[in-house]
C-alpha cells in the first residue's frame, strides 16, 4: 500500500487519550504531506476505521478500554493489511514486552510517545518513520512463522571462533523471534544479532527473546568470551564486533547511519573468523549489512539473504542481493534447517594463502 494520489501520507490515529490526540493531529494537520483521515479510541474502532477509510499508515496506542491495541494490530493485519507504528508511553518492562508482541502480530516498528510540544526533533523523527512506513507494501501476517519448535541435535558445544552473524531492521523482531525458535538448544555457534531499533527498546527486546526461545539471549558485554548455544544482542550506541573469539563493543567514532550495524559486524567476522562463520541479513529498511555481508563471502565465509517474498520490507536483503552479497538466498522458514546444517559441517582447511567458503 502506498500514500494515495501520491503527495499525502493519510494517518489513521488510534489513541484513547485526548490529550495526545489533540497534539499528534495537530502536528499532522500542520505538517505539510500528511493527512489526520481519522481517530479510533478504541480497539474496535480500530479495526472498523482501517477496513473503512484504508489508511496509508496507522499510529497504535495498545493500552485501550474494550478491545486492546494488540488484538486491533492482529485484526487489521489478517483482514486489511496495513503498515502499523506502535506507540508506547514508556520503555519499561511490561509495556514494552507488550509493544514486542504486537510486532509478533504484524506492526512494522515501534516508538517512544514522544512530547508532542516543544520538541521539534522527536516530532520531526515521528513524522519520518510515518512516511517510510506508509510506502511499505504490507501483504501479510509476520506472526505466522513465529509458533516454530526445534529439534534437539544432542551434540555436544565444543569452544569455537566460528559464529553465526545476523542483521535486521524493520520487521526483524518477528523473523528473529521465529529463527531463534526454530533452533536448538544445543545449536553448536555463538549467535550474534544487530537489530535496528530507536533507542531504549534493545534490553526489552533480548528479554522478549530469551523469555520465547531455547537458547539463552543477553545483551553483549564487551570483552565476553563467545560461547556456543548462545545468542549476544548488540546494546544501544555501540557497535559490536568480533575478535579472537570475543566480543568487542565499539563506540560509533564515524557517525554511520546505525549504531549498532550490521555491516560493522560483519565486517568483524570477514577479518576475525570468517571460514566456516555464517552471515545472514534479513528484513528491514536501508542497506546496512549488504557490504559487511560480501566482505565476508568475498573472506569465505558463508553468506545468506533473505528472499524478496518473506521479507516484510526488503530493502536491506535486496542490496545484498544486487551487491552479490548472497551465496545463498533463502525464504525466512528455510533459513534455520539451513543454518543447522552449515553450523554442523565440517568447515574447510584452505590451501595456504587462498579463501575460500564451505558447503554441508
Amino acid at each position: 500500500m502506498t500514500p494515495s494520489s501520491g503527495d499525502r501520507t493519510r494517518v489513521l490515529i488510534v489513541d484513547d487519550s485526548a490529550l495526545f490526540v489533540d497534539a499528534l493531529s495537530s502536528l499532522l494537520t500542520h505538517e505539510p504531506g500528511f493527512e489526520v483521515q481519522g481517530v479510533a479510541r478504541s480497539g474496535e474502532e480500530a479495526v472498523a476505521m482501517a477496513k473503512r477509510l484504508c489508511p496509508d499508515v496507522i499510529t497504535m496506542d495498545l493500552h485501550m478500554p474494550g478491545m486492546n491495541g494488540l488484538e486491533a494490530v492482529e485484526r487489521i493485519m489478517t483482514s486489511c493489511a496495513t503498515p502499523i507504528l506502535v506507540l508506547t508511553a514508556d520503555v519499561s518492562a511490561p509495556s514494552t514486552q507488550f509493544a514486542f508482541d504486537a510486532l509478533s502480530r504484524g506492526a512494522l516498528d515501534l516508538m517512544v510517545k514522544p512530547a508532542l510540544i516543544g520538541d521539534a526533533r522527536a516530532c520531526r523523527a515521528l513524522c519520518e518513520r510515518l512516511q517510510l512506513l506508509a510506502s511499505v507494501a504490507v501483504v501479510h501476517h509476520p506472526r505466522r512463522y513465529t509458533d516454530a519448535r526445534p529439534v534437539s541435535l544432542t551434540v555436544p558445544p565444543r569452544p569455537t571462533e566460528r559464529v553465526v552473524a545476523l542483521a535486521a531492521s524493520t520487521g526483524g523482531p518477528p523473523a528473529l523471534l521465529g529463527l531463534l525458535k526454530a533452533l536448538p538448544e544445543d545449536f553448536p555457534l555463538p549467535i550474534l544479532i544487530v537489530q535496528h531499533f530507536p533507542r531504549g527498546f534493545v534490553g526489552q527486546f533480548a528479554s522478549w527473546l530469551h523469555h520465547d526461545v531455547a537458547l539463552p539471549v543477553a545483551l553483549a558485554v564487551h570483552g565476553q568470551r563467545l560461547e556456543p548455544a548462545r545468542v549476544y544482542v548488540a546494546p544501544d550506541d555501540f557497535h559490536m564486533e568480533v575478535a579472537t573469539g570475543r566480543i568487542r563493543l565499539a563506540r560509533d567514532l564515524q557517525a554511520s547511519l546505525h549504531c549498532p550495524s550490521g555491516d560493522a559486524l560483519l565486517h568483524s567476522v570477514a577479518r576475525s573468523s570468517p571460514l566456516g562463520s555464517i552471515g545472514v541479513v534479513l528484513t528491514g529498511m536501508g542497506a546496512d549489512g549488504a557490504a559487511g555481508l560480501l566482505a565476508l563471502r568475498q573472506a569465505g565465509g558463508l553468506t545468506i539473504a533473505q528472499d524478496g517474498a518473506t521479507a516484510v520490507v526488503d530493502g536491506m536483503p535486496r542490496e545484498a542481493r544486487n551487491l552479490g552479497a548472497a551465496s545463498e538466498v533463502l525464504p525466512l522458514r528455510a533459513i534455520p534447517a539451513r543454518l543447522i546444517e552449515l553450523a554442523t559441517a565440517t568447515p574447510p582447511t584452505p590451501a595456504a594463502g587462498t579463501k575460500r567458503g564451505f558447503s554441508a
